[in-house]
């Protein structure tokens, strides 16, 4: 949003939403001022307010500046009022307001009114001097905070009286020092008084609210605010922010024209509260100066950790050159040292970083793995099938919605699904004339299938992002209800961005990641099964699985399971191969092979054709063949079929007990078209033995002779 004086305020990625109601739109941008990035819709009113606002303060800036170059001292301006000191007895209020009203040549045209008012003291409205909020006598001319020094209390942090502030909150003894705090707009809101000990406790703390027109004890029910508010408020957001333990320490730095703050009561666990944290959105740089004892150090990383996700740069100074118990303050005036030394000792400590966390294998409990496909896949994991075009993909997507939504039976005896709902994100093909009917055709339950419709935003619709939309999917599976398995096809199809339009990089393994990450965290949070679909890549002459799924390894890595969908084209058929699975055993579930066949699901309403529609059927036995066998064989254009042959033909050979040199089976190898590799890794397999004959053979020497194993191998 551009003001008329040139200045703009940015909402960062601001975009229109449906409204409320009908036929109406919303603003939508992102905020964190709760310390973390979230979309907020606000009311139209809000941009109104923030413009207006927004023009009063450069109102005010552009006088300041007429201000002081036409001789005004001025020493301080509270929200939208300027206070210039001048000498005793001059009178130049008119000639104050009429600067101060002057429009500047953004403004022309603009209503610009004011008073202007004279005294011995600022007081926030001329009009009620009384409702002055009351102070002691060490109070400085606008009674904004005192300046006394905060000396150590006379009792340790640990003090046994139950009050807000460590030390105590009793009203006895005389006043040592009072610390207010004021609100954005400069109002009191809350007043700290340190009294000195009375001979029965340590120094006190008393807390006061702001009633309007005096103070009353007790702390104020709102809302915590930093000290020195306006102060903080009014400086630059690249203005370094000194966040010391105490008011006596922020007085002691704001001396040296810095901006500092803190919080009230003191540095018991919990007093930095998350009310604290939205005052600093926007800032970039953070001093946290520690003072010199346990509770010290541990408060400061407190409070870092309270702004870690929202400052960028944050630094705890340490200062264990003072006595311990002693602060910044200390450090400063009774060891002599400079505001720039301070500064340097600040820019030389080092970023913080959030601390590793840990936790104990005792504190695990232990669990078994839930499987929706015994084997196979398992909820609460991710998992991959991968494939060229028209190798089954899809229909084996439609097999698995079917066995779900049914609690039907897996293949080769392998258990039965768990019955209930499914939700599919499909791109590729239509639903009505491909994916529906192959659902169908299936035997799924279609009243368990439930398809994510485009996303309407400001006018337009997009698909889902698995980047962007994590939470929304969340969000509708809780809705539906029993789900056990989101299925997505592709992946690849939902990786880019949703609000800014930006792609994901598949071949950056850190950009897959980013995406894979939450998925997976979903399906575990859920205990559901996600299933995704993914293409091979164009290495033809690759034969591991994993390295074969698109561009980058991060696919592969993110899930726990990846099978392919492999062409058998000697067999007329399709296989269904074990590329990786951390969670089972190798010697479980073989590889599955598959066919075709078609079956009449419904007729057309607009035609009355029949409509058929194919789906899979498996065989009944595994295939003894693995996946880098049906890999190799189809990069080489040859049939998997061929490691059956080889055991076919050493079994047929062999079985007799009858010798047979190696040679021979060299010499069958190659006119059966089996690889001399393959028929030496079915011969290992069988366990047939190599055995040594010192007979002169073929070529008039000793040769190998293979023979079929002991029958307790065979």
């Amino acid at each position: 949003m551009t003001l008329p004086s040139g200045r703009a305020i940015a909402y960062p990625e601001v975009h229109l939403v449906d409204g409320k109601f009908e036929d109406t739109t919303d603003i939508a941008f992102k905020d964190n001022a709760m310390g973390k990035w979230r979309e907020v819709v606000e009311w139209y009113g809000t941009f109104t307010e923030n413009s207006v606002q927004a023009v009063a303060r450069d109102l005010l800036a552009a006088a300041l500046v007429r201000l002081e170059a036409a001789g005004f001292e001025i020493i301080a301006h509270v929200h939208d009022e300027a206070i210039a000191e001048i000498p005793e007895g001059m009178d130049r209020q008119a000639e104050f307001l009429a600067i101060m009203t002057q429009a500047p040549p953004w403004a022309d045209g603009l209503p610009i009114a004011g008073k202007a008012w004279r005294g011995q003291r600022f007081v926030k409205s001329a009009a009620a001097p009384q409702a002055e909020p009351a102070a002691d006598n060490s109070s400085n001319a606008n009674g904004s905070a005192h300046v006394e020094q905060e000396d150590e209390p006379m009792l340790g942090r640990d003090s046994p009286w139950e009050d807000d502030y460590p030390h105590g909150e009793d009203t006895d003894g005389p006043t040592e020092s009072v610390f207010i705090y004021r609100t954005a707009s400069g109002e009191p809101y809350l007043k700290v008084e340190k009294r000195k000990s009375n001979g029965k406790r340590g120094k006190q703390y008393p807390q006061y609210h702001w009633t309007g027109s005096a103070w009353a004890l007790g702390k104020p029910k709102g809302p915590k605010i930093p000290y020195r508010l306006p102060e903080l408020l009014g400086a630059s957001l690249d203005t370094v922010v000194h966040i010391a333990e105490g008011e006596k320490d922020c007085e002691t730095l704001a001396a040296l024209g810095m901006i500092a703050t803190t919080n009230s009561e003191g540095a018991k666990k919990g007093s930095w509260t998350a009310d604290l944290n939205k005052w600093f959105v926007g800032r970039q740089r953070v001093f946290i100066p520690e003072d010199n004892d346990d509770s010290g150090r541990s408060f400061a990383r407190e409070k870092a950790k309270a702004l870690e996700s929202i400052v960028p740069d944050i630094r705890v100074v340490a200062f264990p050159d003072v006595p311990v118990g002693e602060d910044v303050t200390y450090w400063l005036r009774d060891l002599g040292h400079s505001a720039a030394e301070y500064l340097a000792r600040c820019e030389a400590s080092p970023q913080w970083a959030p601390p590793l966390a840990s936790v104990c294998a005792t504190d695990i409990t232990m669990n078994g793995v839930s499987w929706w496909w015994p084997n196979r896949f398992a909820l609460g994991k991710l998992g991959i099938i991968a494939g060229l075009p028209d190798e089954g993909k899809g229909q084996l997507f439609a097999l698995v919605a079917a066995r779900i939504t049914t609690g039907g039976p897996w293949p080769c005896g392998e258990g039965c699904a768990p019955l209930g709902n499914v939700v599919y994100l499909q791109s590729e093909d239509g639903l009505g004339d491909t994916v529906v009917p192959r659902l169908a055709a299936a035997g799924a339950d279609l009243k368990r299938v439930h398809f994510i419709s485009l996303i309407t935003e400001q006018g337009k619709k997009r698909m889902l992002s698995l980047r962007d939309d994590i939470e929304r999917l969340r969000k509708l599976v809780l809705e539906i209800g029993d789900v056990r398995v989101v299925m997505i096809d592709p992946i690849s199809a939902y990786m880019s961005g949703a609000a800014t339009g930006g792609r994901i990089d598949t071949f950056r393994t850190s950009d897959v990641r980013v995406v894979l990450g939450p998925v997976s965290d979903l399906a575990e949070e859920l205990n559901i099964g996600v299933l995704g679909i993914m293409h091979f890549n164009k290495k033809a002459d690759v034969t591991n699985i994993v390295l074969r799924i698109s561009d980058s390894l991060a696919f592969g890595a993110a899930a726990r399971h990846v099978y392919a969908a492999i062409d058998d084209k000697e067999n007329d058929r399709k296989l269904l191969v074990r590329g990786k699975n951390n969670l089972a055993p190798r010697n479980t579930c073989g590889t599955l092979a598959y066919r075709f066949d078609d079956k009449h699901v419904g007729e057309d309403p607009k035609t009355e054709e029949p409509i058929r529609a194919p789906f899979i059927v498996f065989d009944d036995a595994y295939v003894d063949i693995t996946a880098a066998e049906a890999m190799r064989a189809v990069s080489e254009f040859a049939s998997p079929g061929t490691g059956e042959r080889a055991r076919t033909l050493l079994r047929d050979m062999l079985a007799g007990g009858t010798p047979i040199p190696e040679s021979v089976f060299q010499e069958m190898a190659k006119e059966e078209d089996i690889s001399w590799s393959t028929m030496k890794n079915v011969k290992r397999k069988l366990h047939v033995k190599s055995v040594r004959s010192e007979a002169a053979g073929i070529e008039g020497k000793g040769h190998w002779l293979w023979q079929w194993p002991d029958p307790d191998k065979a």
